[in-house]
């Protein structure tokens, strides 16, 4: 496809769907890796700036991933997400070989809110610990996780959960494996403040899981986590 210098639409958003039709009809495979930025400019005959935008936009979609010291790869895999059970993101990335990573935008002690009171049994006299994180996979943001526990968890608040799992965390710490007693599955759409975490426009549609986290052994209830996840970046299996 050549550029049109005369279109109405911008060139680097030409040469955005160009390279995007390059990946999905497996011209270029998973692992891939792309040509040079100077490459790139010499073939399409823009400027490298041209160039540098599209593989910006392409990276924040989700489809390219930029690796320091090595290149710019394809990452055009969706991420298998089972329905079932209780996972933890790090341990799902880890098995399709993705590097899991996950940054903390909030994590204090907050009054229980009603799903809070329903599903771990709280009343207003509770107090939950609640940790806020957004998710990535190879570096390019995926989904918000907002996680409720009990406030027998405190210990979270004074942890460094930067690229951790919580998951393993409280097994360590509590030796403790994890069930779902509950998990629902709907369609929302951005807020302002999710669309920037997940570098998508405000309204996007996004798939809302919330799940009760309840101990395998004793079936008690322990968290409620929600997570905000980008449809086209996962596949849920059952």
């Amino acid at each position: 496809m050549c550029l049109n210098a005369n279109s109405s639409e911008p060139l680097y958003q030409q040469l955005e769907q160009t390279l995007k039709a390059k990946i999905e009809h497996n011209q270029w495979h998973k692992g891939d890796k792309l040509p040079t930025e100077l490459e790139l400019s010499r073939q399409y005959d823009v400027s490298r700036i041209t160039i540098r935008k599209a593989l910006d936009s392409l990276v924040k979609s989700g489809y390219i991933v930029r690796r320091s010291g090595k290149g710019t790869f394809v990452t055009n895999e969706k991420i298998q997400r089972p329905i079932s059970g209780a996972s933890s993101f790090t341990e799902i990335c880890h098995a399709m070989g993705l590097a899991a990573g996950a940054k903390t935008i909030k994590s204090v002690f907050e009054p229980p809110d009603g799903m809070d009171k329903t599903f771990l049994g709280l009343n207003d006299d509770n107090r939950i610990i609640c940790i806020e994180r957004i998710r990535s996979a190879d570096q390019v943001p995926v989904s918000v996780e907002i996680s409720h526990f009990k406030e027998d968890f405190s210990f979270l608040l004074s942890e460094d959960l930067t690229n951790r799992s919580m998951y393993d965390l409280i097994r360590s710490k509590h030796h403790i494996e994890f069930d779902c007693s509950r998990k629902t599955i709907e369609i929302v759409f951005a807020t302002y403040e999710l669309s920037q975490y997940l570098n998508v426009s405000n309204g996007y549609p996004l798939l809302l899981i919330c799940s009760t986290l309840v101990s395998a052994e004793s079936r008690l209830p322990i968290g409620f986590n929600r997570q905000y996840i980008l449809g086209d970046r996962f596949r849920l299996t059952i």
